[in-house]
């Protein structure tokens, strides 16, 4: 059973009672470390990720190496969009940007697409 209140989540608190209880089995409370890399470019999406108290950093890879951040997601929304949009894999490399030991909710993309 997870120990944070889907309201700490505004995207998790939209969903109706009954959509809520259908992912909820999916759902699992994770702490990541400063500066977790979630995804890496050109990998499959196998998790989305809905912030509680923490931001996540959308950072983009040039072809030269170089990376520039351009996006922030915090608990307003869901790391991992492109697989809602029928993309299972990003350009992009979410990192943790805040100083302290953030919590999110994650899901398996697979169990979770078919609940929301």
């Amino acid at each position: 059973m997870l120990n944070c209140d889907r309201r700490t989540n505004r995207l998790l608190s939209l969903l109706s009672d009954s959509d809520y209880e259908r992912l909820r089995s999916h759902l699992s409370q994770v702490v990541l470390d400063y500066k977790k890399s979630l995804y890496e470019a050109s990998r499959p999406i196998e998790h989305v990720y809905f912030p509680v108290d923490g931001v996540a950093s959308l950072v983009i890879t040039t072809a030269d190496g170089a990376s520039a951040e351009v996006g922030t997601i915090g608990s307003e929304g869901m790391v991992g969009l492109p697989v809602c949009l029928g993309d299972r894999f990003t350009s992009r490399s979410p990192g943790q940007l805040s100083d302290w030991t953030p919590t999110f909710f994650a899901a398996s993309w697979n169990e979770a697409r078919h609940c929301i």
